[in-house]
């Protein structure tokens, strides 16, 4: 039962913790995949959550009011959640320094400027849409 699993856990049994891994990983990395994450992030984000939950557990301090799976089920959220702001986060930053990267002196603005007079409408179009 779970409370001998999470008993197995504190006293640092790897064995229970594979199992609650192997029990519980679709179910977990289900919720990433379908928050527009990769397999991979899921899986990564999954054993981000146990080796938190581990740490947790064998620290002596975590009292489970929960199911172990509430438990780290919520703890995939909130890494989730981290994970997309960062990559949110991230985004906006590149946006933000690959135009003042092309724009930051008046000698690169002319070239610029040049190269998309280069273009043709349609390419110049979908590049001025998308930086200016």
């Amino acid at each position: 039962d779970e409370t001998e699993i999470f008993e197995r856990i504190k006293e640092g049994d790897e064995k229970a913790l594979e199992f609650i891994y192997k029990k519980y990983y679709r179910m977990m990395t289900k919720l990433v995949i379908t928050n527009s994450g990769t397999e991979d992030e899921a899986r990564d984000v999954y054993q981000d959550a146990l080796v938190v939950f581990w740490q947790k557990a064998r620290s002596g301090n975590l009292v489970l009011t929960s199911k172990i799976s509430t438990y780290v089920y919520s703890i995939c959220q909130n890494l989730w959640r981290k994970e997309l702001d960062r990559k949110k986060r991230l985004s906006h930053e590149a946006k933000d320094s690959a135009v003042s990267i092309d724009m930051d002196t008046p000698e690169r603005a002319k070239i610029m400027a040049k190269c998309l007079d280069q273009l043709g409408e349609t390419c110049r179009k979908v590049l001025m849409y998308y930086y200016f």
